[in-house]
């Protein structure tokens, strides 16, 4: 056997080995695309290390008064990517008026987007780094001559909001899809 090589213990030749390198390669270009984190405003989470800044960080008053909000946007483009905005609120949300709020933003998110001809999902209650909230999931959203898809997700902790926007074009939907999933799941405020 000429210029071959062992895999598995057993000897391969030259194709086998070609075969073997290429594997080996798309096995560590799949695992090893790895994480960024984002850590600034109280806030922390892992997102795919291809994203980069669509949306730089800016911190201001919020629209409610007595608040503030912040806001950054990581992913592909200004259509494909995830948007977390941070409203810190005048006042805490209680247990009491947790459903309320809870109820009264879910309304007005599926209001605006069914104006604009968008079909809305939800909402579905869900868990957020221990926080409790909600997701919607708004398709065919018109945006910049395209149309995307959002899973919008919303929890709230005592005097502070997350809203997370996960937006994608068809094109993009599984890879928003999953850098959103890392958001979530590695979702962290302090």
């Amino acid at each position: 056997m000429r210029s071959g090589m062992r895999v598995g213990g057993r000897a391969v030749g030259p194709r086998g080995a070609a075969v073997a390198a290429l594997l080996a390669a798309l096995v560590l270009g799949a695992c090893g695309g790895g994480d960024a984190r984002y850590a600034a405003g109280g806030v922390s989470f892992a997102y795919p290390k291809s994203w980069h800044t669509v949306v730089p960080a800016t911190s201001g008053p919020g629209a409610t008064g007595g608040g503030t909000t912040s806001r950054v946007g990581l992913g592909i483009d200004a259509q494909d990517l995830a948007i977390l905005v941070t409203n810190r609120l005048p006042a805490p949300v209680t247990a009491e008026s947790f459903g309320k709020t809870e109820d009264s933003l879910a309304a007005s998110l599926a209001q605006g987007a069914r104006q604009k001809g968008a079909t809305v999902q939800g909402p579905t209650p869900t868990s957020v780094g221990g926080m409790q909230g909600f997701s919607l999931t708004i398709s065919n959203l018109p945006l910049g001559g395209t149309t995307v898809t959002s899973r919008l997700v919303v929890v709230l902790q005592g005097d502070t909001e997350y809203f997370l926007n996960c937006q994608a074009t068809a094109a993009h939907a599984d890879e928003i899809g999953s850098g959103c999933d890392r958001v979530l799941a590695t979702f962290g405020s302090s």
